[in-house]
Formats: C-alpha cells, structure tokens, sequence
C-alpha cells in the first residue's frame, strides 16, 4: 500500500484554515499514516472516521463492483479495524522503510490502545444507503467541529 504522501495533505481543499481546522478530507489510508506526515504537524487538531461495514456486505459490494482480491480487502478491512482502536497494532503494515521521506512514525508509535490522542470512529455502514451514510457523516463532523479536533 502506499503511504499518504505529503501531496495529499497540502492539496487545495485538504489545508487547514484559519485555526488549522474547518475541511473536511477524504483518506484511504490508516490514521498513524496521516499523522506521521511531515505537514501533520501544523495541524491544531485532528478527527478520523472509519467507514467500514460487516464482510459480508464487503463481499457483496466488492462482487457487484467486480473488485479484484476480495482477501485482500477483507485482510486490509481487518487491519483497519484493529488499527482504529490500537496504534500499535501491527505498524509495520504501513511504517516501512521505503515510504515517502519525512514521515515521523514515532509521533504515535508509543501511544497504547485508549490513548485519548486516538480517536477513530467506526461507521458501520453495513445496513445504509449512500444518503445515510452521507447524513452520519455530517452529523459527526458537526459534533467534532465545536472540539477543535
């Protein structure tokens, strides 16, 4: 997988403003990633959502979409979700090496499961259609807004 490089925290539309909170982006990939970017740093805050749903539903739409490995995603989909309540679940999945210079593993490498800088939502999107999902996810960046996060 490759990392978030920094192009994709300092596109227009994914910098902060003003206080350094205020848009909303889209990741694909796993928070520690996010944070470890050299420009996570200018940050005030940050809030991450997972949109996940249950294997079967993934199975089901990765059929109707014709994806490819469907172990794969059910593997990364896994990984996701460890990841989401444990930093230190299995990192090396993505603090390799060979990723895009300048990324700072250890801003979060010591943080334990509970670390209260590790918040991540997980959406199950299992039973919703787009629009309900679209209306959970503003409902929880409005209940984010008001922390500065």
């Amino acid at each position: 997988m490759a990392a978030t490089g920094e192009r994709d925290l300092a596109r227009p539309g994914a910098r902060p403003s003003g206080r350094g909170h205020g848009h909303a982006a889209r990741w694909t990939d796993a928070l520690g990633e996010l944070l470890a970017t050299p420009s996570a740093a200018l940050l005030d805050g940050l809030s991450a959502c997972l949109l996940d749903c249950d294997d079967e539903t993934r199975v089901a739409r990765l059929r109707g979409r014709a994806e490819g490995d469907v172990d794969a995603y059910l593997s990364w989909a896994a990984w996701m979700r460890r990841h989401a309540v444990d930093p230190r679940w299995m990192p090396e999945v993505i603090a390799t090496d060979d990723g895009p210079p300048g990324m700072r593993w250890d801003r979060w490498s010591d943080w334990q499961a509970g670390d209260t800088r590790w918040r991540v939502r997980v959406a199950d999107t299992s039973a919703l259609t787009v629009e309900q999902v679209a209306a959970e996810l503003v409902d929880w960046i409005a209940e984010e807004r008001p922390s500065g996060r």
